[in-house]
């Protein structure tokens, strides 16, 4: 049996809200463990492309995370670069 349109969009919603939770928790739990937390708004699609090739490029891989509209670095010194460039 096919789902309505209404089931869908309530299936689509609880899983944006699961999602939103889990990345609650886990941004959570890095900072209780010592990562550095930046807030940070994209002002456009173009920075938000530039952001995430800097970050590859400057950011050792696994060392930094993005959760909504917050960036989690493991470094300290990752995030004072980020604040100084970006912010």
């Amino acid at each position: 049996m096919r789902k309505s349109l209404e089931d869908e969009m309530i299936d689509e919603i609880g899983k944006q809200i699961a999602k939103e939770i889990d990345d609650g928790i886990i941004s959570t739990m890095l900072v209780e463990t010592g990562w550095t937390p930046v807030e940070f708004h994209f002002k456009s699609n173009e920075q938000a492309v530039a952001v995430t090739e800097w970050l590859y490029e400057t950011c050792k891989e696994h060392s930094w995370g993005r959760y909504n509209s917050q960036y989690l670095f493991k470094n300290k010194q990752d995030a004072e670069w980020f604040i100084l460039r970006w912010t």
